[in-house]
């Protein structure tokens, strides 16, 4: 569980992750090899060209992006 009082230290919740076989990524790899993206950063000015173009031109034609705030 989440606790924003008590962070999670990097290396548990990296250990966490990889046993749930989670694996990391560069953003521009996954950005190249994934199907979906879900955008879940809450749209304020400073996000307001998070995602932009340059990586949108990454993804293949058939990617489909969800904005899901």
């Amino acid at each position: 569980m989440f606790d924003q009082d008590r962070p999670v230290p990097r290396a548990v919740l990296e250990d966490q992750l990889r046993g749930a076989g989670v694996e990391y990524a560069e953003l521009n790899a996954l950005l190249e090899q994934t199907d979906y993206v879900c955008i879940l950063d809450p749209y304020t000015h400073e996000t307001h060209h998070l995602n932009g173009e340059q990586e949108l031109g990454m993804m293949e034609s058939t990617a489909i992006v969800i904005r899901a705030c």
